[in-house]
């Protein structure tokens, strides 16, 4: 399937949610994402994403030029999986709407993600609900939003703090 979207010119939209794609499939993704020029949406919920697989989503969306709806609500990427997609998000300059619901970032996630968006200048729409976030995660927010001039929707419905991180 990767090897097939890496040549495609004409699909501009793929839904592979709920495939248990998990790590080892990312990396084939994110290979895929550096070469692919039509995509333009592409949903991966609950797909027991995990932060390697962030890594190589990351890796492949720092050279993509044309996707910018992206939803990896209801996977497993934690914190460490924020920490590449700060990173990637500094680079990036296609996405404009991204969905990370539901996948257990903490105040050190949000840190990581702020970081990358204070850079990011495509970036529109980000959905940040159910996620763990606290005190520490929304002031690191607030600094965010100062530098940030692109964002102009955030979502932030139901958030359940931990008691500790």
């Amino acid at each position: 399937l990767g090897e097939g979207l890496k040549c495609n010119t004409s699909l501009t939209s793929f839904n592979i949610s709920e495939n248990e794609i998990r790590d080892e499939g990312m990396k084939q993704l994110g290979e895929t994402l550096k070469c692919n020029t039509s995509l333009t949406s592409f949903y991966l919920k609950n797909n027991r994403i995990k932060n390697n697989g962030m890594k190589w989503l990351g890796e492949g969306l720092k050279c993509n030029t044309s996707l910018t709806l992206l939803d990896i609500s209801e996977n497993e990427i934690g914190n460490e999986g924020m920490k590449q997609w700060g990173e990637t998000l500094k680079c990036n300059t296609s996405l404009t709407s991204f969905f990370i619901r539901y996948n257990g970032i903490k105040d050190k996630g949000m840190k990581w993600l702020g970081e990358g968006l204070k850079c990011n200048t495509s970036l529109t729409l980000l959905d940040i609900s159910e996620n763990e976030i606290g005190n520490e995660g929304m002031k690191q927010w607030g600094e965010t939003l100062k530098c940030n001039t692109s964002l102009t929707s955030l979502v932030v419905i139901k958030l359940e703090k931990k008691e500790k991180e």
